[in-house]
């Protein structure tokens, strides 16, 4: 005798039927259907019967699918096919517990698993529902549907003005129609400044200025930060940066640490060429005291 506990435990798959060009030969050995079809899905699913299994099975595959094969099918059809299934003691499994409640928004009654109940998740209940786990946690829905739309009318209602407490990353505040950003710091008290470019929201380049030792956080009121140019995408964001740095240097020339580091590098470029010139002299006058000896 079947327990009112026992629940039915389905193994299943799904099958397309394939076009003809695409089946198997013969020469392969397979079964007729195996030739004439592709497997989509395996799972298992726990119900009541049988029949609630193929019940679930129309919802989500449509009403049209057959429960066995047919060499009639035409291609693209749809059919599903139990391989086993057998009863599932679930009052030995809170999984498996059967409940009853009323939607949290609808008021519509619910009969269901454990398992299949809709709730809030917890990460929803912090970022839009005021972090209130001990409120919402505990509420379940008939569907989806309900579900969003409770969300949703609490937060108008009672969160809405409230500022958001996620954690954000430069990543946040990216933009596909932006090549990036033209940036300049400032030190108030010698008037020295420093171009730069980023392709994230200045702002977060300005902490990443912060983490180094070029900028103590104690000095911090004597630096002034300011976006120059928002670069879209159609422009090149070096360009625009060395177009910045030599129009800062013009209007004056004697604070732009920008130029002072590429006069710097101009220098050192300069003294490794005139010796590479001089290692290329020289190995060229040793190959030739080789070649006249």
């Amino acid at each position: 005798m079947r327990s009112e506990n026992a629940l039915l435990e389905v193994l299943y798959r799904i099958y397309e039927v394939l076009p003809e060009d695409k089946r198997l030969g013969s020469d392969f050995g397979w079964s007729l259907s195996d030739r004439m079809s592709t497997e989509l899905v395996m799972d298992v699913y726990c119900c009541e019967s049988r029949e609630d299994f193929k019940n679930y099975i129309r919802d989500f595959y449509g009403k049209d699918i057959k429960f066995a094969f047919s060499s009639k099918y035409k291609p693209g059809q749809i059919y599903c096919i139990i391989i086993g299934e057998h009863l599932y003691e679930s009052s030995k499994d809170k999984y498996f517990t059967r409940i009853e409640f009323k939607c949290a928004r609808c008021g519509q009654k619910v009969k269901t698993f454990s398992k299949h109940i809709h709730k809030i998740p917890d990460w929803e209940i912090r970022s839009q529902l005021g972090n209130d786990l001990e409120k919402y946690q505990h509420l379940g829905f008939c569907c989806d549907s309900c579900t969003n739309a409770f969300i949703a009318t609490e937060h108008r209602e009672h969160y809405a003005d409230e500022i958001p407490n996620d954690f954000v990353d430069a990543h946040s505040y990216s933009y596909s129609g932006l090549a990036g950003y033209i940036y300049k710091i400032t030190k108030k008290s010698t008037e020295e400044f420093y171009v730069g470019k980023t392709i994230y929201a200045p702002i977060f380049r300005w902490g990443q200025h912060l983490r180094t030792a070029r900028f103590p956080l104690d000095d911090i009121a004597d630096y002034k930060f300011e976006t120059l140019e928002v670069v879209p995408k159609d422009l090149s964001l070096s360009e625009r940066e060395d177009y910045w740095i030599h129009t800062c240097y013009n209007e004056n020339p004697d604070k732009s640490l920008n130029i002072a580091n590429l006069q710097k590098d101009r220098k050192i470029a300069e003294q490794e060429k005139k010796f590479k010139m001089k290692i290329g002299a020289n190995t060229t006058d040793d190959i030739s005291s080789v070649t006249n000896s």
